[in-house]
């Protein structure tokens, strides 16, 4: 693979001219993609479309509209340090490049990020599932027909495996290859595609037990096989007739990942979903899990080292075995060692972080409580200075003490009022400096997490090019622990939360619903029969569907009647996978009188 072909500006559809007057000062193709993304009806939806959290009313929580700018960010700034790489990389990166080609990377990549997530359906991840369980159950079905036969023997194979395994990464690429390229909307660079194209396989192909990463979802549909071959063959990541990953398609899947494992964990942690304590106890817990026998034999070596070195002043020689089998130790396990070194040094942060929290708070908090008490002892023995003066007669004396014991049940009555109106407020201003203490640790392991995928990057970079290296960009360095680890306290203290649960099911109910009343309305749409197989509630679902999906469904040629009741199901998938929470939401409640 090539960087010059690899990061081709080639598009679909021709790119307009610009005016002349836009000749002197020239922007980049890759930053008039830029702008058509933006400016694009399909990123604008993904603000409310569920990140982690359905239809979360908290203005903090991320949605994928946010997370997708994240992710943005991370890879553009992975890509300015591949741009930036080291002398001693650089020749093995670019070589003789094009420079100026080079330097369209950190670009690509921030396109790529604000992307990567366009073709989630509404209610995250989860949808995706729903949308193909649905199909899987459904395709099993005798009575599921068109024209007497069961729908299941008139789509082929490919047909049916996109229906069952929907996948927003292959509905990405059909959105802006197909729905949204009129060369006014989206009309993107090839290089962005392919970046996108996070699995170069269709859904015949792909299993998750395969050892290569690229094979473990599909990538996309049969609808576009032949735009998915130009792009490969354009950009050169076809070899020997097998479709490969691009380059940058593995720092924008670390991006994806980092901002996953990080971000979103704030967020379930601004939520309350676990305390620090229990983060804390879980990172530990998860760090004596990572054990390797060869380890064990490392004090061994230092006992025989230092034995030798007691027992004898002769030459070095006599250690090169045992000084050259701990360097290979070193070396085989480089990944656990520096992992229990930062996770480790993570956890001694995280307590020094609250334990100062919690002591800055004790000092705010008694601070203000002694200077009073300070004053109304000042006060006091002011007081009692004048009983002693013989200048007071006895009353004035009494009158004093009466006073004087007046003020100090006032003032112990005030202590006690501050105390109880103000304990809420401390203990949310507790939280919030707790809070900022944990984001600082989550910072610290999102820059360890991005020098840990340049190093994979840098050190594995001949079989990217090559096209057969299998794995992502954290395997077997020194933080394919963290991220693991990380990945796993999502799934401990967010995907298990009861609340979740609840609203996933919600979500599944209406994703059902719709798919039901609307792929069985369409099925005789736009038939020479049409009036007489469709009832008046299938034409009124019919109406329903966007204008612009029907007339993209109308003007395209089909082979066979496989392929025109194919595209009519994703006519359908286009449409309710691009609904935000919200819409699917107001829709369901609409068409079932819920309100």
């Amino acid at each position: 693979m090539e960087w010059n072909k690899l990061l081709s500006s080639k598009t679909k559809i021709e790119r307009k001219k610009e005016p002349k007057e836009f000749y002197e000062y020239p922007i980049s193709y890759m930053e008039i993609d830029y702008e058509q993304i933006i400016s694009s009806s399909a990123f604008r939806r993904l603000q409310d479309k569920t990140q982690v959290f359905p239809l979360d009313k908290s203005d903090f929580v991320r949605t994928r509209l946010t997370h997708s700018i994240e992710v943005s960010s991370i890879a553009r700034q992975l890509g300015i340090m591949i741009q930036k790489t080291p002398k001693k990389y650089s020749k093995e990166l670019f070589k003789d490049e094009d420079k100026v080609v080079i330097e369209n990377i950190p670009s690509i990549l921030a396109c790529a990020g604000l992307l990567h997530d366009i073709g989630n359906p509404p209610f995250g991840h989860f949808g995706e599932t729903v949308i193909g369980d649905w199909f899987k159950k459904e395709l099993e079905k005798d009575n599921f027909t068109f024209n007497k036969k069961p729908i299941k023997k008139i789509l082929n194979e490919q047909m049916r495996k996109d229906l069952e395994n929907f996948e927003g990464n292959a509905q990405a690429l059909r959105i802006l290859t197909k729905l949204h390229s009129n060369g006014n909307d989206i009309n993107l660079s090839y290089s962005i595609l392919n970046t996108l194209l996070k699995y170069p396989t269709d859904s015949t192909s792909f299993s998750r037990k395969e050892k290569n990463i690229k094979k473990h979802k599909l990538g996309y549909y049969y609808s576009e096989n032949d735009i998915v071959k130009d792009i490969c063959q354009t950009t050169g990541t076809e070899i020997k007739g097998e479709y490969v990953r691009h380059p940058l398609t593995f720092l924008l899947e670390a991006a994806d990942d980092i901002a996953y494992a990080t971000a979103d964990l704030e967020d379930a942690f601004k939520k309350g979903l676990f305390t620090i304590e229990q983060f804390i106890d879980y990172y530990q817990d998860e760090i004596s899990k990572i054990e390797n026998k060869k380890i064990d034999c490392i004090e061994q070596i230092f006992v025989r080292l230092k034995e030798k070195i007691k027992n004898n002043t002769g030459y070095i020689n006599d250690y090169k075995s045992e000084i050259s089998e701990f360097e290979k130790i070193i070396e085989d396990n480089r990944k656990i060692f520096f992992t229990k070194e930062i996770l480790v040094d993570l956890k001694e942060r995280i307590k020094n972080d609250v334990k100062n929290v919690e002591d800055d708070q004790k000092k705010k908090r008694y601070k203000k409580r002694y200077e009073d008490m300070k004053q109304f002892i000042d006060y006091c023995k002011n007081e009692i200075s004048k009983i002693k003066t013989e200048e007071n007669n006895k009353e004035d004396k009494i009158k004093i003490l009466d006073d004087l014991n007046t003020k100090i049940e006032n003032n112990a009555k005030n202590v006690e009022d501050d105390f109880n109106i103000s304990q809420e407020e401390k203990r949310m201003k507790t939280n919030e400096d707790i809070f900022s203490a944990f984001q600082k640790c989550i910072d610290f392991i999102k820059k360890w997490l991005m020098y840990a995928v340049l190093y994979r990057f840098y050190d594995s970079f001949d079989s990217i090019r090559e096209g057969v290296y299998k794995y992502d960009l954290f395997y077997d360095t020194f933080h394919e622990h963290t991220i693991k680890i990380l990945k796993g306290a999502m799934k401990k203290f967010v995907f298990n939360n009861n609340d979740i649960l609840k609203l996933e099911l919600s979500a599944k109910k209406i994703i059902e619903a719709l798919l039901n009343d609307f792929i069985y309305a369409v099925r005789y749409w736009n038939e020479d029969n049409d009036n007489e197989k469709m009832s008046k509630s299938d034409k009124k679902y019919i109406n329903i569907i966007s204008q612009s999906l029907k007339d993209e469904y109308i003007k395209t040629e089909f082979k066979d009647e496989s392929e025109k009741l194919y595209s009519k199901f994703m006519m359908v998938i286009d449409f309710i996978s691009g609904m935000t929470d919200s819409y699917a939401k107001n829709l369901y409640q609409e068409l079932y009188g819920i309100y």
